[in-house]
């Protein structure tokens, strides 16, 4: 199977991103751009709605690999092309065990790393559990910036340096006593992208965007379509494979929702999967705690009002659908930018929308993993992160 590599490495895989609505050249990019159809979200961010607002979303994280970071260069200079206002998305609402970094800091060793946990491994390990609803504790937060500080100091010839730089991340990271893990780590990462990519645009988390009711009107029109969704998403898959090419998601089951909901008993993450009961659709899921839970989606099945007072919903993969007319582009990720192939086959063909432009720089072939934004921070004397 071809990788988003190998397709940004061979003409034939470039010209069927760009026919998929995905730009490599930033210039081009640019160009493309449209304010976005709806307001809401540059109202959220408090930026001039005429402008242009291109997001990258990333899952909340005390670290990233270059390839991940790579996005966020790519931002940083797309907003000094001009008229252009790059921000970030902080992805609380996911899943804490999807990201490596999403709750530990992971140090290289001379033959294996290990990782300096900011929750209790145990609880990320045994369930899946948004970070949101992870709660933090101090102690355990400093031990972990007592290991990272340990290790950046035994590689230093000046160990005051990286003590100075671990303590300036434990005060962001520690700023507010008991906040849940996904606080903790946007707040290391905001530092990071700081100091070393020099990116310091506007950022609004998942859950404050659900929270004031911008991706509501998208997600229900989502479900008033969710046939078509499901067939126009396995049509696009299909056509990746036979095209030899890794979408990064599987086909959708005929019980398919968007939907994710966060038992209020063990916080454990559950698929909401659609069942009809007399007239009515409801998104169904049992937890391992043993609690069932039915929430009505009314007869059409496309209302959230049941689910929307619990505050505890959240999206699958779908979200840059729901984020289409709020944007007038966004930055992929390595599996984002394939993925989105697929979404975007949806917003044609099921939702008569024309995709904003997505672009993928080309930093994201690079798959190193050799040194993070962290690492990089702590121990290297090169300067900020230059082109992506």
């Amino acid at each position: 199977m071809r990788t988003l590599a190998d397709l940004l490495a061979s003409d034939d895989g470039l010209a069927l991103l760009e026919e998929r609505g995905v730009v490599t050249d930033a210039a081009a990019f640019a160009e493309r751009l449209r304010p976005p159809v709806r307001t809401d979200l540059a109202d959220l961010l408090d930026i001039d709605p005429r402008g242009h607002l291109v997001y990258t979303g990333q899952q909340v994280c005390a670290d990233m690999a270059a390839p991940t970071a790579a996005k966020f260069v790519a931002a940083r200079e797309l907003a000094a092309l001009g008229d252009i206002t790059a921000a970030i998305l902080w992805h609380d609402m996911d899943s804490t065990r999807s990201d490596r970094y999403a709750a530990r800091f992971v140090l290289p060793g001379p033959t294996r790393s290990h990782g300096a946990w900011l929750v209790p491994r145990r609880r990320v390990e045994s369930a899946d559990v948004e970070p949101r609803f992870l709660a933090t504790e101090r102690a355990v937060i400093e031990a972990a910036f007592a290991q990272l500080a340990d290790w950046a100091c035994s590689r230093h010839d000046a160990p005051e340096t990286p003590r100075a730089k671990v303590a300036q991340l434990a005060a962001a990271a520690t700023a507010d006593d008991g906040a849940p893990l996904a606080q903790v780590t946007r707040a290391i990462a905001t530092v990071l992208l700081s100091e070393e990519v020099g990116l310091e645009g506007p950022s609004v988390a998942a859950s404050e965007m659900v929270g004031a009711g911008l991706l509501v009107d998208a997600v229900e029109e989502y479900l008033s379509n969710i046939d078509d969704v499901v067939r126009a998403f396995n049509e696009a898959v299909a056509e990746l494979l036979d095209g030899g090419i890794d979408p990064q998601v599987r086909p959708l089951p005929p019980d398919y929702l968007p939907l994710r909901y966060s038992c209020p008993d063990d916080d454990t993450r559950l698929r909401l999967g659609s069942e009809r009961r007399g007239n009515d659709v409801l998104a169904v899921a049992t937890c391992r705690c043993g609690r069932d839970f039915a929430f009505n989606l009314g007869g059409d099945g496309a209302t959230l009002d049941d689910l929307r007072v619990t505050g505890r919903w959240s999206i699958d993969v779908s979200m840059p659908v729901h984020h289409n007319e709020l944007a007038s582009g966004w930055i992929a990720g390595r599996s984002t930018a394939l993925y989105g192939l697929v979404l975007n086959e949806v917003l044609r063909r099921v939702l008569a929308r024309e995709p904003v432009p997505v672009f993928v720089p080309a930093g994201l072939a690079d798959d190193s993993e050799d040194e993070t934004l962290l690492i990089r921070h702590l121990v290297s004397s090169e300067p900020r992160l230059a082109t992506s």
